[in-house]
Formats: C-alpha cells, structure tokens, sequence
C-alpha cells in the first residue's frame, strides 16, 4: 500500500512537533502541525534501536497489535506487548526505545490544544483527566476491543491515501481521535476502580509526587528541602521513604533527572554548552561540566560525540 508523499513542509511541520520516533517517509500518513498518524502493520525493515533523550512536547498514543516495544521514560523501565496501549504526555523524557522486528503498531500524536479542545464530548472527561494527570503507564485492552480498533483503524488509513487536502486528512485523523476515546474509556475506568479500591499508601503516594514534580522542576530546583516541602516532610523523613521506596537517595532521583534534560539539550545540536548551563540553571559552564561528568561518566563534549 502507498503511503502519502511527504512533502518538505510536512517533514518540518512533524519536525516542530518534535515526534522523532520513527522516519516519518516511510512510517507516516498525516503529517501538519496539530497531528501525525503513522503505523508499522506493513512491516519494519529493521528494529528500531534509539538512545537519544527527547522531550515530548505532543499527546501520544500508541497502540501494539503485535510483538513488543520497550522504552525508558522520565526514569522507569516500560514494555507494550501485543493487546496494550501506552499514552504519554507533554513534557516526559523519553530516553531509549527498542523493539523487536515484528513490532506492528500504530501511533498518534497531537499537538496538546488541539487535541483537549477538540475531544471534548460527553464522555471523553475520564479519558482526557486520566492522560493529563497521570505518568505514562500502560493499559491492556480485551481482545475484541483492540480489533475493533484496527478495524476502524485499518479503514481510515484507507480514506488518508485517497485525500490529499491536509485540512480534510486532520478532520479523519481527529474522528479517529474520537473512536479511540470511545475504546479506552472503559478501560480506564476499570483502571480507575481498581486503583480506587486497592489504593496507594502515603508513602507510594509520596513517591509518586515526587517524581512528578522532579520532572516539573528539576532544571531549576535541585534541592532536596524543596520537594520535601512540596510533600509536608521534614527533609529526612522525606529521604527514608524514598530510599526505602526506590533504592536511591532523594538527590540521585534529582540529578539523573538534570542529566537527562542536557543529554537531550546536547542532542538537539542548537545550543552552546554555555547556553544549556544557563538553561538549567547551573553557575557557569565548568559547573555544569563537573556535575555532567559526575553524573555520566562523560563531559558535555565527549557525549556530543556520541549523539
């Protein structure tokens, strides 16, 4: 099946949405600034193996038919296996993904406006709260339920390489944006019930927060007193549970947080060295290099070359 030529300005539109996961000339069939809907179900060439840190700036949402996907994100280990639906918002850092060759997915990526002020019909809201308020996480669908999916998927792939009006081809892909809220608002809701019934403990609930402010504000708060006040916790009662929690101190959480943000400053190749201590609020360059260095093993440069 041919895919929709890709234009110059497509490619630079999906460059501003900032989806470097897949070549967008082989894999996409939408492309502009709001959206981009690309899939593997006619087969991979090869496995994808990236380990350049990227930050997300879209709403994506990604469906496995088959094999398996492996990625690194915001500091935690997932895998989406045949059956299973990861949804990940703005500001996660996706640090790695590999999959194996027989990998068939499909994947959404919106533009986050667009994509809460147009799914905004009765019924989305448990969706729409779930995705903006949680960390990626992964949600296994029935088996019925996720070939339903492809079946309107498959059909509406269809209609994109028959449409070469951009604005039309946005209007299928936002439809489809509404079936997929119509598939994973059961699911969701039994994610809910079961997390509301099973529940968190003050300390995994601690645990949790903290993790979701490191990446809020990590590039400029690099002290452990700030998140224990954010959690109503003396600094050393915060540290016990995260270490009993996690395994490491309140401090390293911090700073592999840090260095994830420069390896992916690092890896956009648009700034100085100078520009990106600035960036994360560190003195002067020789400090951001010490702790770069500290933390990775590697200087600033001596990692440049590795991108």
């Amino acid at each position: 099946m041919r895919r929709n030529s890709l234009t110059n300005e497509s490619l630079r539109n999906a460059s501003r949405l900032k989806i470097g996961i897949f070549p967008l000339d082989k894999y996409s069939y939408a492309v502009n600034t709001n959206m981009c809907l690309m899939d593997t179900l006619d087969g991979m060439q090869e496995p994808i193996d990236l380990h350049v840190p990227m930050k997300l700036d879209v709403c994506i949402i990604m469906f496995c038919q088959a094999g398996d996907i492996r990625l690194r994100m915001n500091q935690r280990d997932y895998t989406i296996s045949g059956g299973q639906v990861m949804m990940a918002m703005p500001g996660v850092i996706m640090e790695s993904m590999t999959s194996t060759v027989d990998t068939r997915i499909m994947l959404m990526a919106f533009n986050r406006e667009k994509f809460a002020n147009t799914i905004t019909i009765k019924g989305t809201a448990e969706v729409l709260k779930w995705s903006f308020g949680a960390r990626p996480d992964v949600i296994t669908l029935p088996e019925e339920k996720m070939n339903q999916f492809f079946s309107v998927y498959t059909g509406v792939r269809d209609l994109l390489q028959a449409e070469p009006n951009e604005d039309l081809q946005e209007g299928i892909v936002m439809g489809l944006a509404y079936v997929t809220m119509g598939v994973l608002r059961g699911a969701i809701e039994a994610i809910n019930a079961s997390r509301s019934s099973v529940g968190l403990s003050n300390e995994q609930k601690v645990v949790v927060n903290f993790y979701e402010n490191v990446q809020r504000f990590a590039a400029q708060v690099k002290e452990v007193e700030f998140y224990a006040e954010k959690a109503s916790l003396t600094p050393k009662h915060f540290a016990r549970i995260i270490i009993r929690n996690t395994g490491k101190r309140p401090k390293q959480i911090i700073n592999q947080q840090i260095a994830l943000e420069a390896k992916m400053l690092i890896g956009m190749k648009q700034y100085t060295m100078k520009e990106i201590a600035d960036m994360l609020d560190f003195f002067n360059t020789s400090s951001f290099t010490r702790f770069f260095r500290m933390t990775t093993g590697l200087t600033p440069n001596e990692y440049l070359k590795t991108v």
